[in-house]
């Protein structure tokens, strides 16, 4: 049992996120993205911090992904695609900041929802109160 259990969130996983990881539709779709878009993209986000503030993944840019997986035969699945869409934006949102920058920035984006991450900052703030717990 770890000193501190933090509950897995699985709340937004469903068979079609899934899918569009296990299939590598996810990745090859921000791959041809990136490779069309490089020199727009490296001039409206010519740093990371800007991107990270400021770039959306909007439906317009989910409908696209959506439509590219019924290309690679993974048909749209309206109530696992509400599901999972917050996940799904997050990760096209980081799998491009890595493509762009490097995989530091991909782990910076992917982990504002890691709840892992999250508490583990916490516990390094606050050291000391979590020390007590931890040793009693």
């Amino acid at each position: 049992m770890p000193d501190i259990f933090v509950p897995m969130d699985t709340s937004f996983y469903s068979d079609y996120f899934s899918d569009l990881v296990r299939k590598g539709i996810l990745n090859q779709f921000v791959l041809e993205y990136v490779d069309k878009n490089r020199k727009s993209l490296s001039s409206e986000y010519p740093d990371f911090n800007l991107y990270k503030k400021t770039f959306v993944v909007d439906q317009d840019f989910l409908e696209k992904l959506v439509r590219y997986a019924e290309n690679e035969n993974l048909p749209r699945n309206h109530d696992e695609l509400e599901l999972s869409e917050s996940r799904i934006a997050l990760t096209l949102k980081a799998y491009i900041a890595r493509d762009l920058w490097s995989t530091s920035e991909f782990y910076e984006i992917i982990n504002e929802q890691d709840r892992n991450f999250r508490k583990a900052v916490e516990v390094m703030n606050h050291w000391e109160t979590y020390e007590k717990k931890i040793l009693n």
